[in-house]
């Protein structure tokens, strides 16, 4: 423990082992199995995730499980890859993460691809790293503002 009673974890180990989690996030997407999605997340009313479409914005784990579950049962043949390593950073029981997943979902056979940016925060539970966050946007082919 530290002075302000926070455990101490060894940030190359926290961070291996929130890759895994980030890894088994995309896995499950792609074998279209909604529980491995979901037990990345903590069970807990205040767990966020933010998605690409309007209407998505769920606070607490009981308003994205369902959502979750049909979106994953929507789409075959999913693909989910890192364009590019995720940055993955530690303290305590804390970490964050931010990457870009490059996707394609088929609904219906129409293919689907869109490349997603992604952040995490992820907190050290009792049964191990679960995210507390998560937010994915998709960005427009044209700048919003000019600046």
């Amino acid at each position: 423990m530290d002075g302000r009673g926070i455990s101490t974890v060894d940030v190359s180990e926290a961070q291996a082992a929130v890759r895994q989690v980030l890894d088994r996030f995309c896995r499950g997407w792609e074998a279209g199995d909604a529980d491995a999605v979901l037990a990345c997340f903590a069970v807990d009313a205040s767990t966020t995730v933010v998605g690409t479409d309007r209407d998505e914005y769920w606070r607490g784990y009981d308003a994205f499980a369902q959502p979750f579950r049909a979106m994953v049962s929507a789409f075959s043949e999913a693909r989910y890859d890192w364009a590019s390593e995720p940055t993955i950073s530690a303290f305590g029981d804390v970490a964050w993460a931010d990457g870009i997943i490059d996707s394609v979902l088929v609904a219906d056979g129409i293919h689907v691809r869109a490349t997603m940016r992604t952040t995490w925060t992820l907190r050290y539970l009792a049964d191990g790293w679960r995210v507390v966050q998560a937010h994915f946007s998709v960005a427009p082919d044209a700048p919003v503002a000019g600046y």
